[in-house]
């Protein structure tokens, strides 16, 4: 019986640190990420295999659930040593691991009780058809839960809320499972425990919906505050962008007076205070007219930042047809597309074909945005958004192209974006609505 208690318990905590795993890929790993795993791993099992079990047949619950609860502290301390997030996020990682395993137990009750593994002619096949359905049922809930987290690219949570779903989910996961083991020890009427043991498994399956559903949520507050900071800073931006266009156009008209006034005789000066005239005055050629005001000081700024850089931006934009849009939205919407093509294109070499091209134009009630570059690699892609290169702090980059389709999707539309053969390219269609034309 004792053998019998610890291969359970084995099997226990094999679940419980495979489940803790599963959805910790968008974790950020530690250093020396593989001997952390496997350091934890064998401790984790190593205390599986020692832990005392005689349980007293009394106080059975309660030693069951020490000891139990040791499996979780020592898997959640596990993953704390593997992944360098915050304690709500590895204990999201460590309640959701318990909850897969009790949800197998659950599973392997029901199949106990119909007699299943009785009918097993060599007991080794019982573990192993336990092992292959805890395989199956984690494999499902992979591609059932994953999705609620792939769309931002992050376990984001930091709420209380996470505290007291997660002491349910443990006393779920270890008294009541602790009570239905006991109940199988001394009432073996099959029927009871079937019904327990199913009522076991859609407990569990609502506790990883409610888990689920709050890293969701919690993932979408913070992604607006993020979003809701961009947007105003880009608004103050294109504020104090757009105040100094008007000074450098004027500064500029009354530099041109100065030219005439001096290529007329009309005062004196050596050739290198002309040149740097006619200097100053090339930035009023980059100054771009489409037709709104807020394309006009994004496409200038940009125009002005390829020069430097030795990067040709041509554009091809109706600037009224956005009429519709917000100023502030057509700021971050082109700038955050501008200044993702510039930092691909600025990493090409300089034989290669360093130029962007944007085209804007309307189609009957519709908008259509394109606009490709050159790529020296391919970006990976996320939930059909390219994946951000940057290393510092990865959580927090990638809100410009989440705040483009943001943008493009409130106003109706669809976004799309792809590379093949060098060439990144970035397609967005949005529904035009009437409205008077703003600034």
């Amino acid at each position: 019986m004792t053998d019998n208690v610890h291969l359970i318990n084995l099997l226990t905590m094999v679940e419980v640190v495979a489940g803790g795993h599963l959805f910790a890929g968008w974790n950020e790993r530690r250093g020396h990420f593989g001997w952390r795993v496997a350091l934890s791993v064998c401790c984790c099992l190593l205390w599986a295999v020692i832990v005392p079990m005689e349980y007293l047949p009394d106080r059975f619950v309660l030693y069951g659930s020490l000891v139990y609860g040791s499996f979780f502290i020592l898997a959640w301390t596990g993953l704390a040593c593997c992944y360098r997030e915050s304690g709500w996020v590895t204990l999201f990682n460590a309640v959701v691991g318990y909850t897969l395993q009790h949800g197998v137990s659950g599973f392997n009750d029901m199949l106990q009780c119909t007699g299943v593994y009785d009918a097993m002619p060599w007991p080794p096949l019982a573990t192993m058809l336990h092992l292959a359905m805890a395989a199956a049922l984690y494999a499902c809930c992979y591609l059932v839960l994953s999705p609620r987290i792939r769309r931002q690219g992050r376990i984001a949570i930091d709420s209380r809320a996470m505290l007291a779903v997660s002491t349910i989910a443990i006393l779920v996961d270890i008294v009541i499972g602790l009570f239905i083991m006991e109940l199988d020890r001394t009432d073996h009427n099959a029927g009871y425990l079937l019904l327990l043991s199913m009522y076991n498994v859609l407990v569990c399956l609502f506790l990883l919906y409610v888990l689920f559903t709050l890293v969701t949520n919690r993932g979408f507050e913070l992604e607006m505050r993020v979003m809701e900071r961009m947007l105003a800073e880009q608004r103050r931006q294109f504020e104090m962008s757009s105040r100094t266009i008007d000074l450098i156009n004027r500064k500029c008209h009354d530099l041109k007076y100065q030219i005439r006034r001096l290529g007329d005789g009309g005062a004196r000066a050596d050739r290198k205070a002309l040149d740097e005239l006619a200097d100053a005055v090339d930035i009023y050629d980059s100054s771009v007219d489409s037709g709104n005001r807020a394309l006009d000081v994004i496409l200038t700024e940009k125009r002005l930042l390829c020069d430097q850089r030795g990067i040709e931006l041509t554009c091809m934009a109706d600037g009224g047809a956005l009429s519709f849009l917000d100023s502030s939205e057509i700021y971050a919407l082109f700038g955050n597309i501008l200044d993702n093509a510039i930092e691909a294109v600025d990493r090409m070499p300089a034989q290669a074909g360093r130029d962007i091209t944007l085209v804007v134009r309307r189609q009957g009630s519709m908008v259509s945005i394109h606009e490709e570059n050159r790529c020296a690699q391919a970006p990976r892609f996320r939930d059909g958004l390219p994946v951000t290169t940057k290393t510092d702090s990865p959580g927090y980059h990638g809100f410009g192209m989440r705040s483009i389709r943001s943008i493009v999707e409130g106003h109706g539309g669809v976004l799309t974006v792809g590379a093949e053969d060098g060439l990144f390219h970035l397609d967005a269609v949005l529904t035009a609505r009437a409205s008077s034309p703003r600034s």
